[in-house]
């Protein structure tokens, strides 16, 4: 890491993630998180959860993406680029090194006691690693590094370890695909920021503006 990274708010919450979250997953067993939020269901906590779910959406990180344009172009790159890089590696499992693990619900035999939320469809396959959570590691990252302010920073990772959360909430995912989305996504993001900064036009620092 060099000048801003170093300073990176996002950067040095992520790493204690990582410490924490792999002693968690060293000391409790597979789909301890799973019946833990189970207990969380409240029409607070549903709607809250669904709607962070969603961004870790691609369509909607693709939309919010577009829309940066009008802040500038580089950022606008770097995030839309995130999505694509962080992206590999999570296809990469899912339809070919981990292709058919299953989802919680099919794990515990479809039992009835593992709530969802209404309207929300519970995937049975392909667990391993979360794409929602890859995405929006990968794109809060990459707006956090384009960002003086601390409390920005501190949000945009928040908001991503929310969506991650969501995941294991809407019984969709194990906290290990969690955990190995998050990885997927800070890689593929901070990768996307080094390539844009470093190759990225000086024509990109500009944004777009509407003339009526």
């Amino acid at each position: 890491m060099q000048g801003l990274e170093k300073k990176n708010a996002f950067i040095w919450l992520y790493l204690c993630f990582m410490c924490m979250g792999g002693v968690y997953l060293a000391w409790f067993e597979k789909g301890h998180m799973v019946w833990m939020l189970n207990d969380w269901h409240t029409p607070f906590t549903d709607s809250f959860f669904l709607f962070v779910t969603y961004l870790g959406d691609g369509g909607v990180i693709c939309a919010l993406s577009l829309l940066l344009v009008f802040v500038q172009y580089r950022i606008a790159i770097a995030c839309a680029n995130s999505y694509l890089l962080s992206g590999i590696p999570v296809r990469i499992f899912k339809d070919w090194l981990m292709a058919g693990w299953p989802r919680p619900k099919l794990f515990y035999n479809m039992d009835e006691r593992l709530l969802g939320v209404e309207g929300v469809e519970i995937h049975l396959y392909n667990s391993f690693p979360s794409g929602h959570t890859a995405t929006a590691f990968a794109f809060f990252l990459v707006l956090s590094l384009y960002s003086h302010k601390v409390n920005l920073q501190i949000t945009c990772f928040f908001l991503a370890l929310c969506v991650g959360i969501s995941r294991v909430f809407l019984a969709q995912h194990f906290f290990e695909d969690v955990y190995a989305g998050s990885i997927c996504g800070v890689v593929g993001g901070y990768l996307s920021y080094f390539v844009i900064q470093k190759y990225g036009k000086p024509s990109w620092d500009k944004r777009l503006t509407l003339k009526f």
